[in-house]
């Protein structure tokens, strides 16, 4: 039986991997492998029935997600066929000069921060297309973004590490703040292999023409005039584009620690809610600062350049700056907050999900889609071909995602995940060493930690009592290596795919992360047996 368990864990891992086949087809045939290794577990006359409520809890929880992942697709099309993506490249050029501050800013200070108010992986949405148009490979900026996802533990105003406190008994505060500690030294890890990343591929291209890295992927149906600004030109030092992990590692080493120190500083001090943002904040503060100082010191200077006229500017910015402006303000006034989580309120298939149609972040992130149209004063003929073209690339991912989640759903209702913990559980003590690998295979196998978490939180639970584990710290290393085990996750790969309009790059994504992953899982796991043992 504990073999039939564990059929269904390997099937991606084989088809992704091995076999290379694309997301879909991965998480389809493992869906299928799934279900005929529970009707070992279920009587033969439910296994109808199994897979009616696994579906609708899959399609429940995978609403949050694809009610993001559409409305951010579309968001990035209009930007790009209007030429915003273009504008923000240049204006990021101008204050960040040097290729690998650009890059710390964007994957230290700014994926961070959106990804704290918002959640759902919605910073890859945002910081992919920029990584893009700076002169990034699309597999290289999968990959940077990706690792950008360092604040998925408070991401969403930390609703992941909510369910995870809730499913298991434990203060919320607490279960955070845990959670940061044991994964403190990872944003610093991060921070390093961002830079590797980059520079292993050959830094970045400061010279290359945004109008043909736009053009490339969007061909002859971009219609619209890209950005009339001219991009600045910053300085081609080959310590810049070819060495730049051995001249800024220093800065991401110190912008990483500040993210790893403040995350569970902020959370003691004022609760999973704000402490995300506030951090990514204090972190993109430090990189400008130090990012300038460098500049001044090292940097020769650069050519003049025209400025980009304020409209422009404003045209090209303002859809994001609504997106965070309309997220602050929906999460941080607590009567507005409480009115629109009462109103319009579905619950798909009665699963125990509740989405308020006007706070759920892919609301806003529609809102700040069709605001580009307002911005740009385009027409509606143009929304609409946009609308058919991101919908053709939506579908595919979106698909992957939800086998991909229904997959988690059949073998914790068929009790395979069950089986896979009670196994652990007979090891004592050592299953301080099972219970990460459990936790890690929630979060890669659904893609979230809300999703992870529900998975294992119960079952590690229960098993830290039989074998004497407190139950607290459990709960806190599960949170936090099902949040990091995300970057990996086949869905999430799905996702960024899908972003950069390039379904080639899916599995090698995966494969790109197991190396990060189980890094990351390994510091967790050690400091967890550590506090464990002691």
């Amino acid at each position: 039986m504990l073999v039939l368990a564990a059929i269904p864990l390997l099937m991606p891992f084989v088809m992704l991997l091995l076999l290379r086949q694309n997301g879909l087809r991965a998480s389809l045939a493992s869906c299928v492998v799934a279900l005929a290794c529970a009707c070992a577990f279920v009587p033969a006359d439910s296994t109808l029935s199994l897979t009616l409520h696994a579906s609708g809890q899959a399609v429940a929880i995978g609403f949050g997600v694809l009610s993001v992942l559409w409305p951010g697709l579309l968001l990035y099309r209009l930007q790009a066929r209007s030429g915003g993506l273009d504008v923000i490249t240049a204006l990021i050029r101008q204050h960040f000069r040097q290729p690998p501050v650009q890059l710390l800013a964007l994957l230290l200070g700014v994926s961070p921060f959106v990804e704290a108010i918002s959640g759902f992986g919605v910073s890859v949405l945002v910081v992919a297309p920029l990584l893009l148009a700076l002169g990034h490979a699309p597999l290289q900026a999968g990959t940077l973004a990706l690792l950008s996802q360092i604040s998925v533990p408070l991401g969403a105003l930390g609703v992941g590490t909510m369910v995870g406190a809730q499913l298991g008994g434990q203060d919320v505060n607490a279960v955070g703040t845990g959670s940061l500690l044991l994964s403190a030294p990872l944003p610093a890890l991060c921070a390093l292999l961002m830079l590797y990343v980059a520079d292993r591929a050959g830094g970045i291209s400061s010279t290359k023409s945004l109008d043909t890295s736009t053009n490339h992927f969007y061909g002859s149906e971009s219609t619209l005039p890209l950005a009339t600004a001219p991009v600045p030109a910053t300085a081609t030092d080959p310590a810049d584009t070819r060495h730049a992990f051995l001249r800024h590692w220093p800065l991401a080493l110190l912008a990483g620690a500040i993210k790893g120190i403040a995350d569970p500083l902020l959370t003691h001090a004022f609760g999973v809610e704000v402490a995300g943002a506030l951090a990514s904040l204090l972190t993109l503060g430090v990189i400008l600062l130090a990012g300038q100082w460098q500049a001044h010191r090292h940097a020769p200077p650069t050519s003049s350049t025209s400025p980009i006229p304020r409209p422009r500017q404003l045209a090209a910015t303002g859809p994001y700056l609504l997106l965070i402006a309309c997220l602050l303000l929906t999460r941080g006034i607590a009567p507005l907050q409480h009115a629109l989580q009462s109103h319009w309120v579905i619950e798909p298939f009665g699963a125990g999900f509740r989405y308020p149609l006007a706070y759920i972040p892919g609301f806003w992130v529609l809102l700040a889609a069709l605001s580009v149209l307002v911005f740009n004063r385009m027409s509606v003929a143009t929304l609409l071909h946009t609308i058919r073209t991101s919908w053709a690339q939506f579908w595919p991912a979106g698909l992957t995602i939800l086998f991909f989640l229904l997959l988690a759903q059949l073998m914790t209702q068929s009790g395979m995940a069950a089986q896979l913990a009670q196994a652990g559980s007979r090891l004592g003590q050592h299953y301080a060493w099972v219970a990460p690998v459990l936790a890690a295979l929630g979060g890669w196998l659904t893609g979230s930690n809300t999703g992870g978490n529900a998975m294992f939180v119960p079952l590690q639970v229960a098993a830290a009592h039989q074998v004497g584990l407190a139950p607290g710290t459990l709960v806190a290393m599960q949170n936090a290596v099902a949040s990091y085990a995300t970057m990996g996750s086949p869905a999430r790969a799905a996702l960024v795919a899908a972003t950069l309009v390039s379904k080639q790059i899916e599995q090698p994504l995966v494969a790109a992360m197991i190396r990060p992953v189980l890094l990351a899982i390994t510091v967790i796991a050690l400091l967890y047996v550590g506090t464990a043992a002691g």
